[in-house]
C-alpha cells in the first residue's frame, strides 16, 4: 500500500465501552497518532486509568500498526497483550477501562498470520457433586473450586476462546446473555446458570493475565478465601476456577451501576451529594470490617468495584480476585517484591513502594481513596506513573472541601485520616472507621 494520501484507507476508532462511549476518531492520512489521556494526544480519552500516552497508531506503506507506548498496564487487542500488532477491521482495543473498535474503510493486505479463534462449545460441563481439594492445575485442566474437577475442555494449543463472541453461547453451564462491562482485567457478562436458572455476573479474565502459573495460583487462593464469605454489603462469589484455559468467576448479579459510573453520571463536575457518599462509605466500611474479621485482605478497593443496587441504593463491594488470606502472609508469598497489586490510583504508599507486608490498614487507605473520589470526582492524585507514585508516597492530598464545600468536617476528617501516608497514622481497623462514620452521620442528623 502506498503512503500517498489518496492510497490510505481511513481508519476509525470508536469507543464502545468506557467514559468516552460512542466517541469516534477517523485518521485519513499517513503518520503517527498518539492515543491516551494526555491533552496533546490525537485520540484524547478522559479515562483516568489510561496512561497519558498509552499507545500509538502508525499508518504507512506497511499498513496500520498499533504500538504500545510502554504503558503501565499494557495494551490489549482482541484479549491479548501486545507490543506491536497490525490492525484489521473489527478488532477490539482494550486500554484501561476503555474499549475501542477498529473500522477500516478498506481491509489492508495483512502481513501477519491471523489469530485463530476457537468458538465456545455449547455443551456445558457436567459437575460432579463431591467437593475436592483445590490445587493449582496444569494449563490443560478445567476446574471449578465450588464443586469439583471437570472434564478437560481446553482448546488446542495456540487457540483461545473469543471473549467478544460469547454472547448467545454457553461457557460451561452458563448461558451468556449480554455484556455488562469490559475492563483491563476481562469481560463481565450477565449470564444464567442453567443448573438452577439463576442470573449471575460471569467474569472471564483475559488469557494473557494468567499465562504465569504464579498468577493462577494467586487467583485460586483468592477465590478459595472468598467463597465462604457472605455479607449484605459484599457481592456473593458463587463459583470460580479455570476451564478452557480461562480463569473465571460467577457472582451474585447486582442490578445497578458502579460507583465509578455514578461519579461520571451524577452531580456538578462529577461530584455526588455528600449524604449519598456517606451512605456508600458506611456500607463499604461494614463490608471491609466483615472480610477483615474473616482474615481476608481485599486489596482492590476502587469505585469500579463498588456496585450500587438500583432498587434500594444499597452498596455492594465486588471484584475480589485480589483478596488474600491474612494467615498466608509470611508463608508462601505469592505476591513478590516490586509488584503493585490493584489500581495504582487507589493504591497505598506501602503498595507502590514495593513492600511485601500488607495489612488491614492498606485496605483502609484504598477505601479512603475511593471515598475521596466519590466526594471530589477524582482520585487523591493524578499523573503519570512516576509522578503518581511520588505523590502517593510524599504529597499530602488536598482536603476534599477545597472542591466540595458542603462536606462536613467530621466526614472529611475520616477520609483524611484514612489517607495518612504511614499505616500508623490511619485507623487501626475498619470497626473504628465504621464507628466514626456513624458518628459523623449522627452529627448531621443521618441514620
Amino acid at each position: 500500500m502506498s503512503a500517498r494520501d489518496s492510497d490510505v484507507a481511513p481508519v476509525t476508532l470508536t469507543v464502545v465501552n468506557g467514559p468516552d462511549a460512542e466517541r469516534t476518531w477517523t485518521m485519513r492520512r499517513p503518520g503517527s497518532y498518539r492515543i491516551g489521556r494526555g491533552a496533546d494526544c490525537d485520540v484524547h480519552l478522559t479515562d483516568q486509568s489510561v496512561s497519558r500516552v498509552q499507545c500509538e497508531l502508525q499508518i504507512d506503506e506497511n499498513g496500520y500498526q498499533l504500538i504500545d507506548a510502554s504503558s503501565r498496564w499494557g495494551t490489549q487487542v482482541n484479549g491479548r497483550k501486545i507490543e506491536r500488532v497490525e490492525l484489521q477491521s473489527g478488532m477490539l482495543i482494550d486500554i484501561g477501562d476503555t474499549q475501542l473498535r477498529v473500522t477500516l474503510a478498506v481491509q489492508p493486505q495483512s502481513t501477519m498470520a491471523p489469530r485463530q479463534v476457537m468458538p465456545v462449545s455449547p455443551k456445558p460441563a457436567a459437575p460432579i457433586s463431591t467437593p475436592r481439594r483445590v490445587q493449582s492445575p496444569p494449563a490443560t485442566t478445567s476446574m471449578v473450586i465450588d464443586a469439583a474437577m471437570l472434564p478437560d475442555e481446553s482448546p488446542p494449543v495456540g487457540r483461545t476462546v473469543d471473549l467478544n463472541a460469547l454472547v448467545g453461547q454457553r461457557f460451561m453451564q452458563y448461558r451468556v446473555d449480554a455484556v455488562i462491562a469490559r475492563a483491563a482485567s476481562g469481560m463481565v457478562y450477565r449470564a444464567v446458570d442453567t443448573r438452577d436458572n439463576r442470573t449471575v455476573a460471569l467474569k472471564i479474565f483475559w488469557p494473557a493475565l494468567f499465562e504465569d502459573e504464579k498468577v493462577s495460583a494467586r487467583f485460586l487462593r483468592s477465590m478459595q478465601a472468598m467463597l465462604p464469605l457472605e455479607h449484605e454489603h459484599l457481592v456473593k462469589l458463587i463459583a470460580a476456577g479455570r476451564s478452557q484455559n480461562l480463569c473465571f468467576t460467577a457472582s451474585e448479579f447486582v442490578d445497578g451501576e458502579s460507583a465509578a459510573q455514578l461519579i461520571t453520571r451524577v452531580g456538578i463536575a462529577g461530584m455526588l451529594d455528600w449524604r449519598t457518599v456517606w451512605k456508600i462509605a458506611l456500607g463499604l466500611s461494614k463490608a471491609v470490617e466483615y472480610i477483615h474479621e474473616k482474615q481476608v485482605l481485599h486489596r482492590n478497593l476502587r469505585p469500579h468495584n463498588m456496585l450500587i443496587r438500583k432498587s434500594d441504593g444499597s452498596v455492594k463491594l465486588g471484584d475480589s480476585m485480589l483478596a488474600k488470606s491474612l494467615e498466608q502472609l509470611g508463608q508462601d508469598k505469592v505476591t513478590q517484591r516490586g509488584e503493585i497489586v490493584g489500581d495504582l490510583y487507589y493504591s497505598a504508599p506501602e503498595q507502590v513502594s514495593g513492600g511485601v507486608v500488607l495489612d488491614q490498614r492498606t485496605d483502609l487507605y484504598c477505601l479512603g481513596a475511593a471515598i475521596y473520589a466519590l466526594l471530589t470526582g477524582k482520585p487523591p492524585f493524578l499523573g503519570g506513573p512516576a509522578e503518581l507514585i511520588n505523590q502517593i508516597m510524599n504529597v499530602p492530598p488536598e482536603p476534599p472541601t477545597k472542591t466540595h464545600l458542603t462536606i462536613p468536617a467530621s466526614l472529611e476528617g475520616v477520609v483524611l485520616r484514612l489517607l495518612a501516608k504511614h499505616p500508623d497514622g490511619r485507623y487501626a481497623n475498619a470497626t473504628l472507621v465504621r464507628r466514626d462514620l456513624e458518628r459523623a452521620g449522627r452529627l448531621e442528623g443521618l441514620t
